[in-house]
């Protein structure tokens, strides 16, 4: 009993303290700023409401200034619900595909036309792309390391067609040829399957997505995939096989050719954007001299930037648009390219 007691009394005290901090804050805020203390609130409340973190809020205030928030006289940021407000839709139009850098200073009835407008776009493109089923992706990932294990290129290059037919040129790269991959390369590595069947499958994958990227020709809409190392071709040329089945005409180049032959290729077929694909060895001094390379040589072009490996700096440095690994973002930043 007196344990439960002591435990007892040790809430009560937390209870009272937390009512005194909050009965301290509202006389704060009424002697320091005009307005109930209801219309203002700390940054935890700002962000739990914004569904933002606190540290990302104050990035954005110190490097966009997105909002002003009052500070109280013991320093702290209080912010009024018209900012919690103005982050709840910038965080809206950041979660559709845009950058904090391109909308920090527009207008809220700004922000909003374009929220309402991607989000139309982002459901018009879930109707026209629905997954299939999981059952349905494993009886081909079954089919799939089958094939491997038999290296049977004709039930493999035929379970790859039917697949991508059923799941759709997008699903069938994300939801079997991503996963299969990454099973292969760790069964590799802890001895399970041989390095010469992980090359095998790798080279198959590499010249059936090449063959995707190469369908259909759109001369109105022309864009140059580029890989900038050796562990960025298979980005690059994932990227490049979505968005020709995205109604895109797809020129893929290989790590190999430099930035002023990219250039070149790029102005002789009058292309409307570049994707660059980069990979996890991106930290080095090469592959961000690349960007700032081909950024000097197309100063006034469109830059998308695919990886499935940490984003770099360099990305925002050079303007690009950062679309990580997935290609549904891939999707809608192409659709907002379209016209």
């Amino acid at each position: 009993f007196p344990v439960k007691s002591c435990i007892y009394r040790n809430r009560l005290l937390v209870c009272i303290g937390q009512m005194l901090d909050i009965c301290i804050d509202k006389y704060v805020i009424q002697e320091s700023m005009s307005g109930t203390a209801s219309d203002f609130h700390p940054i935890r409340i700002a962000a739990r409401y914004s569904g933002l973190s606190a540290e990302l809020i104050r990035a954005w205030e110190r490097r966009y200034q997105v909002i002003s928030p009052k500070r109280v006289r013991n320093g702290r940021r209080m912010y009024s619900n018209k900012d919690i407000e103005r982050l709840s839709l910038l965080a809206k139009a950041v979660a559709t595909g845009r950058r904090i850098s391109d909308i920090a200073k527009l207008s809220d009835r700004r922000l909003l036309s374009i929220i309402e407008r991607d989000q139309a776009a982002i459901k018009q493109l879930d109707v026209k792309h629905e997954r299939q089923s999981t059952a349905l992706v494993m009886e081909y990932f079954d089919r799939c390391t089958d094939a491997l294990h038999k290296f049977n290129l004709h039930a493999l290059v035929s379970t790859f067609d039917e697949a991508e037919r059923s799941l759709r040129t997008i699903f069938f790269i994300e939801d079997l040829v991503g996963p299969l991959m990454s099973f292969v390369r760790d069964e590799c590595r802890r001895g399970a399957i041989a390095n010469t069947r992980k090359r095998w499958l790798f080279d198959v994958i590499s010249s059936y997505l090449t063959r995707l990227s190469a369908q259909q020709e759109n001369h109105a809409r022309r864009l140059v995939a580029y890989a900038t190392e050796s562990d960025a071709e298979m980005t690059a040329l994932r990227a490049s096989a979505a968005a020709n089945s995205f109604g895109w005409g797809t020129i893929h180049l290989d790590r190999y050719v430099s930035p002023e032959d990219t250039a070149d290729s790029f102005n002789v077929l009058q292309a409307r954007l570049l994707i660059i694909g980069y990979g996890s060895s991106g930290d080095h001094d090469y592959t961000p001299n690349q960007f700032r390379k081909l950024r000097a040589l197309l100063p006034n072009t469109p830059i998308i930037a695919v990886t499935t490996g940490a984003p770099l700096k360099v990305v925002e440095e050079v303007d690009a648009v950062d679309c990580g690994g997935g290609l549904q973002q891939l999707q809608l930043e192409l659709e907002k390219l379209r016209d």
